[in-house]
């Protein structure tokens, strides 16, 4: 950035006021950025998945801390899809041995997803490398070309849902606490299914059974 060449050109300027393209080209290697500092989340996920097998596993492995809350869940939205695009690349692979690759690659996804939980619940960071470990070895074993642009996780849209289910689902508990007692769990699986019942059936009967209906949400506030 701006920052940078103008800070480079002070520096250089304690030395010489004269600088020639050789020096301009030896300077350049000394004050070149680190090229993961560069990377987007996109980018590093390719490192890690579509040149597992190019890459040395060092810069596989560096790659994943660019983004290490996304890449996880773009390895598990881009696996299936890796796993068929190299089966095709290479002839047609056997059923067998892709559903093998599957296998593996849904086993080591598993059990990266608990020791991701168990470091969001127990804040100990230093099992992150683990993490790093289990997602470069998923991007060697699916290895292969997931398109021009990954899949966005579609766990970001699914769980914003689950989010806006669970509010909604809090909220009605809280109106109801006046009359009933329970979790929002209780609420979802006891009450829940009664209540459509009850208000459903009479509307479909027939205006009759609007006053129905009326009468019970008032009782249940």
């Amino acid at each position: 950035d701006i920052r940078q060449v103008l800070n480079t050109l002070q520096m250089w300027s304690r030395r010489t006021k004269n600088i020639k393209y050789t020096d301009y080209m030896d300077e350049k290697k000394l004050v070149k950025k680190d090229e993961m500092l560069r990377l987007t989340a996109m980018d590093a996920f390719k490192n890690m998945i579509e040149k597992s097998h190019e890459l040395p596993y060092s810069k596989r492995y560096e790659s994943f801390f660019t983004d290490y809350s996304l890449i996880p869940l773009l390895m598990q939205e881009s696996y299936i899809t890796t796993i068929g695009s190299q089966a095709r690349h290479n002839g047609g692979a056997s059923s067998v041995q892709t559903l093998e690759k599957l296998a593996s690659a849904a086993d080591t996804i598993s059990m990266n997803d608990v020791i991701g939980g168990n470091i969001m619940a127990s804040q100990d960071w230093g099992a992150l490398r683990y993490v790093a470990a289990l997602n470069t070895g998923i991007g060697y074993i699916a290895n292969g070309y997931c398109g021009g642009f990954p899949g966005f996780p579609a766990w970001f849209g699914k769980n914003s849902k689950r989010n806006k289910r669970y509010r909604l689902l809090t909220e009605m508990t809280m109106n109801l606490k006046a009359t009933i007692s329970g979790s929002p769990q209780a609420v979802r699986q006891s009450y829940l299914p009664v209540f459509r019942d009850k208000l459903l059936k009479p509307l479909a009967a027939g205006k009759e059974g609007v006053d129905e209906v009326i009468k019970m949400l008032q009782d249940f506030g």
